[in-house]
């Protein structure tokens, strides 16, 4: 639902909703980072909806000005404890957090 209601917003801006996505942006450790459940992206990236992977290091990758996290029944101390660091690290502008 929180999705559409992203998407609802974007359409008619230059924004993209992604959802399960992976953010990269430490080039030395590439496959370290953030897994959100939900961002918005903003300018688009050249990939569209077909988008898989941000790497942050790609030209038309951008920083993700809002992230969401819902969070997991079964450890939700890592959406309480570390995903604020790890967004906060990548230059996340606004993490929400749904318990």
């Amino acid at each position: 639902m929180l999705k559409a209601l992203l998407l609802v917003w974007a359409a008619g801006r230059r924004a993209q909703v992604a959802r399960n996505l992976a953010v990269r942006s430490d080039e030395a450790h590439p496959n370290v980072g953030a897994n959100p459940d939900l961002c918005v992206l903003d300018p688009r990236t050249p990939e569209g909806d077909a988008l898989t992977s941000l790497c942050l290091r790609k030209p038309g990758h951008s920083v993700p000005p809002l992230v969401v996290e819902v969070v997991s029944e079964n450890r939700p101390g890592k959406d309480y404890a570390s995903a604020p660091e790890r967004y906060a690290a990548c230059g996340v502008g606004e993490l929400w957090v749904f318990d």
